[in-house]
């Protein structure tokens, strides 16, 4: 049975709003994998660099302290 009026109105209109809402999720979701992204890259990238310093500390005790003071 083909609906026609109302009912097919209404119908078009509850697919198109699920479609846009599954739009909106698919966003949301990438937009937290975006943020939290680069937080654990930054987070990675101090450890990295401050076990880097402290390597370099015990390597070479002298020749950091001339460098810097």
């Amino acid at each position: 049975m083909v609906e026609t009026g109302r009912r097919a109105q209404l119908s078009n209109f509850k697919h198109t709003n699920r479609k846009i809402l599954d739009i909106e999720r698919c966003e949301r979701e990438k937009d937290g994998f975006v943020t939290v992204f680069p937080f654990h890259s930054f987070l990675f990238g101090i450890i990295y660099i401050k076990i880097w310093f402290l390597v370099q500390i015990e390597k070479t005790p002298q020749r950091f302290f001339k460098t810097f003071f």
